[in-house]
């Protein structure tokens, strides 16, 4: 979390190694399997941060973005094979995401992003985020696991139905002018 230009590459290659390429990693191990046995389920864990996006954020939602594509896309490809594909986009979590699990990008020089952190920080309690708990997800993966639909994004929460409602009714740019008056009052 913090500016894009604080990050080092170290940092967005390890976003990128853990969101990303594990992914990838997994699902290329598993593809002879499935194809083999022509079925099998991918549930590949997102975020509604793959599909709506907050500042100081942009390594973990274009991480989590990337996520979302390439589900996407290997599920036309896959369940032509008889293999299925489905998003876990969870919201708020009761975990430990924002604290020593989170690392901070920051530069001590680097000063101009402290108006954007002190809006956001001001005003993220009014965006509604709610938590859910471990058990809440863990029966949502369940539930996406065994309801036998090819029902490819499955938000998890209520904040999570609540922002994937709001971008699909206001638009994409819609969506991001109110997030940004929301958080920022321009």
């Amino acid at each position: 979390m913090g500016p894009f230009e604080a990050a080092s590459a170290a940092q967005i290659e390890q976003q990128f190694a853990t969101n990303v390429f594990g992914v990838m990693n997994v699902t290329r191990a598993f593809l002879p399997h499935f194809r083999q046995r022509g079925e099998g389920l991918f549930l590949n864990v997102s975020s509604i941060g793959g599909v709506i996006t907050f500042p100081l954020m942009s390594l973990y939602h274009a991480s989590k973005w990337a996520v979302e594509g390439f589900s996407e896309s290997v599920a036309y490809e896959l369940g032509q094979l008889g293999i299925r594909v489905k998003l876990i986009e969870p919201g708020g979590v009761a975990t430990n995401f924002g604290g020593s699990s989170m690392t901070r990008a920051h530069q001590n020089e680097l000063n101009a992003y402290e108006p954007v952190a002190a809006d956001f920080g001001a005003n993220i309690a009014a965006l509604g985020i709610q938590t859910s708990t471990a058990p809440d997800i863990a029966a949502q993966i369940f539930e996406a696991a065994t309801d036998g639909t090819d029902q490819l994004r499955h938000p998890v929460g209520a904040d999570a139905d609540r922002f994937s409602s709001a971008r699909a009714e206001l638009g994409a740019e819609g969506f991001v002018a109110d997030l940004r008056d929301r958080i920022f009052g321009t």
